[in-house]
């Protein structure tokens, strides 16, 4: 599964994701382009690397990772205001696309999760 995380101040967070099957069990975060630092306080390498760290290898949905993603990001980077609006079907599609609405300080975050 693919998954892209994008965080900016105005923009939309959103996950995409696909049913290819993962080439292993870990959760793997990588940064889309240079270290961005969104506090002097932040090591956000060392914080994605953390979240990869605590979700690897669990069993859970789509939805149960999004959702420890976007509460450790909200904690780490100091999110205003959120809008969530995730699918209520128990059964994801094959293709899907989780939308909301994030608002954080003032730089902007782009993150690939790969599973």
């Amino acid at each position: 599964m693919k998954y892209m995380l994008l965080l900016s101040y105005t923009s939309l967070y959103s996950i995409v994701w696909d049913n290819e099957k993962p080439d292993n069990g870990w959760l793997q975060v990588v940064l889309a382009n240079n270290m961005i630092h969104i506090a002097n306080d932040i090591d956000i390498d060392r914080d994605i690397n953390l979240i990869s760290t605590k979700i690897k290898d669990q069993q859970c949905d789509i939805q149960k990772y999004t959702l420890q993603i976007v509460k450790y990001l909200k904690n780490q980077l100091k999110i205003l205001r959120t809008d969530q609006n995730f699918y209520k079907s128990k059964n994801r599609p094959q293709i899907g696309h989780l939308r909301t609405d994030l608002r954080c300080e003032r730089k902007t975050i782009q993150v690939q999760i790969l599973r």
